[in-house]
């Protein structure tokens, strides 16, 4: 678990940094930089970073004042760190597992932050990795640049113009600025959600119409059965009957030729 330890100053830890627009620049750079890597890696919600191939898995949660996971890879101890550089977090609390503070001190150290850790020392290896893994930078203002010109004004075009002096009183607030890259990255992840969402409801929709189709082959085939069922024991009862009908007009008139005492006739006949 990551955690902040204690409050500093604005700027303290970070050293002497350049004045000026260009180095503060490069800073919010930097940190954006930062929260695009993230976005690309994890599918970010409400401060859960999860495995973007499969959502339900969280790799690591920002609760706000602390960045917990239950895993000690450099991947995901490098990402919390990313988290924590972001909040602006200069110096770490550690505590967990010896292998995940090993991983955390020597990311958050190459990165000039100030690491506590519970339960843990570093060891010369470690420092030298650190070293190794470091990636500060210092940051040096352009000296190249492009700027753009004024057109030469003819004599009866040309005039002065004084400077005009800012109003008294405190400066107006400047509205802070939207990162069109964060909201470029926001929508690219709202609609891969969307994306997946859809084709899971397509194959939802696919399986159900398929079950119903089935489902009504099925009773098709049992509808047909019946039917053929039940007009073989019809044929048979009337094959039955028909044979008793005709037995029994065979029987009478059997019994009308040979009755007893009665005369005989020819093929003529005559008696």
């Amino acid at each position: 678990m990551l955690r902040e330890r204690g409050i500093e100053a604005p700027g303290a830890g970070r050293g002497e940094r350049p004045s000026g627009v260009e180095a503060l620049d490069a800073a919010t750079e930097h940190t954006r930089e930062l929260q695009r890597r993230l976005r690309l890696t994890y599918a970010i919600n409400a401060g859960v970073y999860a495995d973007p191939n499969w959502p339900t898995r969280a790799i690591f949660h920002d609760q706000g004042k602390a960045i917990v996971t239950a895993d000690s890879s450099q991947r995901t101890v490098a990402a919390m760190i990313d988290v924590a550089e972001i909040k602006g977090w200069r110096k770490l609390q550690l505590s967990g597992s010896k292998e995940f503070q090993r991983e955390a001190w020597i990311e958050a150290t190459s990165r000039g932050m100030e690491v506590h850790s519970r339960g843990y020392a570093p060891t010369p290896a470690d420092r030298e990795e650190a070293k190794n893994r470091s990636t500060v930078e210092t940051i040096v203002p352009p000296k190249n640049k492009i700027e753009r010109g004024q057109l030469a004004l003819a004599p009866a075009e040309a005039s002065v113009e004084h400077p005009r002096e800012p109003p008294a009183g405190p400066a107006p607030a400047r509205p802070p600025k939207v990162s069109r890259l964060a909201d470029a990255g926001e929508g690219a992840v709202a609609r891969e959600r969307a994306a997946w969402l859809a084709a899971q409801a397509k194959t939802s929709a696919e399986q159900a119409r398929g079950s119903a189709d089935h489902l009504e082959a099925h009773r098709f085939a049992q509808c047909r059965e019946h039917r053929r069922t039940v007009g073989c024991r019809a044929g048979r009862a009337g094959g039955r009957a028909r044979r008793g009908h005709r037995h029994h007009h065979l029987g009478d008139h059997r019994s009308a030729r040979a009755r007893p005492g009665g005369p005989r006739q020819d093929r003529t006949g005559r008696r």
